[in-house]
């Protein structure tokens, strides 16, 4: 019997991922103020990157060994401490600090929150709860960006956010949660080894631990999801980051206010999308629901394409495509959750890991070889063809990876393997 309440430990991981929402959004949105402050904050946006993938190989082995509570309450303190100092920071030493707190805070809490939701719902809720996951991520990128509108002064929303923060940590550190599998898995081999007058086993550090996880990759089931995570997150990448540049340089010349609120319109497309999932999957199956959300994603691209002259097009094209995109990680995350029960963190830790592969591929050839590269610059007109070959990938993967995912349940029921 649980000695907890599923749907409170849902709720602490809801809260996870809106702050990661805002981290993900803390920098672009406030950069150009403190660029004017520091011209050297322009070279801060790498750091960010390289805290949340730091934070997302890490909190797998972690988590496993030493459970949710503590990393849970750990990443929020160093996200707020890095919102406070980002707010009255004016040294760039300390900034570069505080940016990779925010960012590893932030990647802790984007694979933790997953691996909590996927471990505390059974099949039959999983898919459901990840999506309101999703959803919560976007509502704190939302909130973030409504009150850095509506508060011209940065420091008002970095230091509201960071007493949400403040309170939050209270609310995880009262809250029951699971014990830790590790410990679990400890005091197993415990009673088994004094049953049969064995010592006691010494335990693994944390680094041997993640060192360890990579032998998970021997699974397909993994590696597919992994691959096709990829893809996805690229696919997120370029859509998130490299429209308004299109739009304003190509599709009629939209003002760059026009611009932010196609984004805005496309984050909330993605909002309604995730939200939208559980009715979806309850009428088609899961792959059929996949599919077509895709294929609202594909439409979105090519109405991106096809009509340059009308803002109203540009609205629906963007709102379509962050609908469109925004079924696969709950619905493939859900899948893999269902294999990986003992290592779920270890898991995720992985397969988010590369996933984040993908964002960094995808600005890099984007951003780096296209629109930085004055000999191919002209060919960015071209840019929703981009999209549109990352989603026929993200289509013709899935199918192997929901099978792959299935035929791992199975040999695990059949072996009476738990992973």
């Amino acid at each position: 019997m649980k000695n907890y309440s599923v749907e409170r430990v849902n709720m602490t991981a809801y809260l996870g991922c809106a702050f990661f929402g805002v981290t993900m959004l803390s920098l672009g949105v406030i950069l150009p103020p403190l660029q004017k402050l520091m011209p050297e904050a322009l070279a801060l946006p790498p750091i960010i990157s390289v805290g949340i993938i730091t934070g997302t190989i890490l909190f797998g082995p972690i988590m496993d060994k030493y459970g949710y509570k503590w990393l849970l309450a750990g990443a929020t303190v160093f996200l707020l401490i890095g919102l406070m100092g980002m707010a009255y920071s004016m040294s760039i030493n300390v900034l570069r600090v505080c940016i990779f707190l925010i960012g590893f805070g932030g990647g802790i809490l984007n694979g933790e929150t997953i691996a909590i939701v996927s471990d505390v719902n059974d099949d039959a809720h999983r898919t459901i709860k990840l999506s309101i996951l999703g959803g919560s991520y976007c509502v704190g990128c939302i909130a973030w960006t409504l009150s850095c509108y509506i508060f011209p002064n940065y420091r008002i929303p970095l230091i509201s956010s960071a007493i949400i923060m403040a309170a939050a940590v209270v609310f995880f550190i009262i809250t029951k949660f699971p014990e830790a599998k590790g410990k679990m898995a400890a005091e197993k081999i415990a009673v088994e080894n004094k049953a049969a007058g064995a010592g006691q086993v010494k335990e693994e550090n944390g680094l041997v631990a993640f060192f360890k996880s990579f032998v998970l990759l021997k699974y397909p089931a993994l590696v597919i999801v992994a691959i096709m995570l990829f893809f996805q997150t690229a696919l997120e990448t370029a859509s998130l980051t490299f429209t308004t540049s299109y739009i304003t340089k190509f599709q009629g010349g939209l003002t760059l206010k026009q611009a932010l609120f196609s984004l805005t319109l496309m984050t909330v497309g993605m909002m309604a999308g995730r939200f939208a999932v559980p009715l979806m999957i309850k009428k088609l199956r899961d792959i059929v629901a996949l599919d077509v959300y895709l294929l609202l994603a594909f439409i979105g691209c090519i109405l991106l394409m096809l009509q340059p002259l009308f803002v109203a097009a540009v609205y629906a094209a963007m709102t379509l495509i962050g609908f469109g995109i925004a079924a696969t990680p709950p619905i493939i995350l859900g899948y893999l959750g269902g294999v990986f029960h003992k290592k779920s963190g270890a898991a995720f830790s992985l397969a988010i890991f590369i996933a984040l592969c993908g964002q960094f591929v995808a600005n890099l050839l984007i951003g780096k070889f296209v629109l930085a590269n004055e000999k191919f610059r002209d060919a960015f007109i071209f840019f929703p063809v981009i999209p549109c070959i990352l989603i026929v990938i993200v289509i013709a993967l899935a199918p192997f990876a929901i099978a792959r995912c299935k035929k791992a349940r199975i040999d695990n029921e059949r072996n009476k393997v738990e992973l």
